[in-house]
């Protein structure tokens, strides 16, 4: 018998006792027949309980699995960021080098690399604002610069730049 069986079992059951005077509501019902809902009740709780039991394990395996997932895809973020912190920092390198033998147009061709892979990096802009006023692109190096100072307003090395386009 299901959970709403013997509610409406109980239900009938005090609905068809006979009512006690001076007791206030008070009823009286068949023994045997209070008994056979009382063990239905008995029987059915621990398939309920088993129940709730599965549902909570499963709820705990799907839990110890997103976490695993998670863990599984911070990590692979962290390492793809190293990755791309290796490919900015070798461009800028690269830049670096053309730059110093004044090779300009190659120089801004690699900061640019490093800016596509991270463009949130003030002090690239920046270095592509020098090396594009040395090609003397003014207006576009005045406004790296100021892509430089928006990403980080306390760059001072932007503010300076700036001043000296």
């Amino acid at each position: 018998m299901d959970t709403k069986q013997i509610l409406s079992e109980l239900e009938s059951l005090r609905n068809s006792g006979t009512k006690v005077p001076g007791f206030r509501g008070k009823v009286m019902v068949e023994s045997d027949k209070l008994a056979q809902l009382a063990l239905a009740i008995e029987s059915g709780m621990p398939a309920d309980i088993e129940e709730a039991q599965a549902i909570i394990m499963q709820r705990d395996s799907i839990i110890s699995q997103a976490n695993l997932e998670a863990k599984r895809v911070k990590e692979e973020a962290e390492n793809a960021a190293k990755i791309l912190g290796v490919h900015v920092r070798e461009n800028l390198g690269f830049a670096d080098g053309f730059f110093v033998n004044d090779n300009y147009s190659q120089s801004a061709n690699y900061i640019k690399k490093a800016i596509n892979i991270e463009p949130n990096q003030a002090s690239a802009h920046s270095d592509y604002g020098v090396v594009l006023q040395k090609l003397n692109k003014f207006e576009d190096a005045i406004k790296s610069y100021n892509k430089a100072i928006k990403i980080n307003p306390n760059y001072a090395e932007a503010y300076n730049n700036l001043g000296n386009a």
